[in-house]
């Protein structure tokens, strides 16, 4: 194959498939679109609407869709995954959180939605549901385990569900890590209020190489948030310049993890071993640690 691994002929392969998917949805309307509203927006902290900014009373977890329940008094994560939804490089994410004592719920946004239908904040209103009811979870599980950490993976496009989720938080309520990988956001998407519902701020992972995908593509037919420019997944966030936000751009020693610097890498089980699961063994250490001062400052 001209000297090319399989894999990179299986990932241009996906690669075609978002781009086929997200040129239908270029030209078809959104869902919940309205005329009076311009179809693409400048997005901002606020992007759905405000009848769906937050969660007032979180439900009780449902279970049902989470692998390893019994380990929800561990700790929680929640995996969000591109446009494509389901494949084999997600897969390969949820194989090797395995590893982690964590229970694990695969968060599919894309269920049963057209491509045409999912992309866009303000105006798609599946998309916006979606990010309130990962919010709901985080809060239902809060609620059950207050002192156990959640964390948050979100791919490519997934990150704005995840960042809008974050944004609908109850006050008091944060995420324990956030992880985006390959972020299919506008360089300008707000992240103040997303980091508002973080307890350890956000590690959002880039790459300049993934030219074809967070450059052309979603210059072209527009990023998760409505914007025709390269990504943040390949650029960086030009709003946010806060210590909180941490932003970690690929480098050519992450080939020996993996990793080749497309848009796919991100999951390569060995950087993820290396590089991620450290991020949410930290949180977890700083949950316990204030946990266990908590404990002391009250028995005195």
């Amino acid at each position: 194959m001209l000297g090319f691994p399989a894999g990179k002929c299986c990932e241009r392969f996906v690669g075609f498939c978002i781009l086929a998917a997200w040129l239908l949805s270029a030209v078809v309307p959104c869902a919940g679109e309205e005329p009076s509203r311009p179809r693409f927006r400048f997005a901002t902290g606020a992007s759905c609407p405000p009848q769906l900014k937050s969660v007032s009373h979180p439900d009780s977890l449902d279970d049902s869709n989470i692998l390893y329940p019994e380990r929800l008094s561990s700790a929680y994560t929640i995996v969000l995954p591109g446009v494509l939804g389901t494949t084999p490089y997600n897969t390969k994410l949820l194989d090797t959180l395995q590893n982690s004592d964590t229970a694990i719920e695969y968060f599919d946004w894309t269920e049963g939605v057209p491509f045409y239908k999912r992309r866009g904040l303000w105006q798609n209103k599946h998309n916006c549901q979606c990010a309130l009811e990962v919010a709901n979870r985080i809060a239902g599980y809060k609620q059950a385990y207050p002192d156990r950490p959640v964390h948050l993976f979100a791919l490519s496009a997934g990150a704005g569900i995840a960042c809008e989720a974050l944004t609908m938080l109850p006050m008091g309520c944060q995420a324990d890590s956030v992880i985006l990988l390959g972020p299919a956001l506008s360089p300008g998407y707000d992240m103040k209020e997303a980091l508002k519902g973080t307890r350890n701020g956000i590690d959002s992972y880039q790459s300049v190489m993934d030219i074809p995908v967070l450059v052309g593509l979603t210059t072209i037919v527009g990023t998760i948030d409505g914007q025709h420019s390269p990504a943040v997944g390949a650029v960086g966030f030009v709003t946010e310049r806060s210590p909180r936000l941490r932003q970690h751009f690929y480098n050519p020693k992450m080939i020996v993890q993996g990793h080749y610097g497309g848009h796919f890498g991100w999951t390569a089980p060995k950087f993820v071993e290396q590089n991620l699961l450290p991020i949410m063994q930290q949180a977890e250490d700083s949950l316990d640690q204030d946990s266990h001062v908590r404990t002391a400052g009250h028995s005195q």
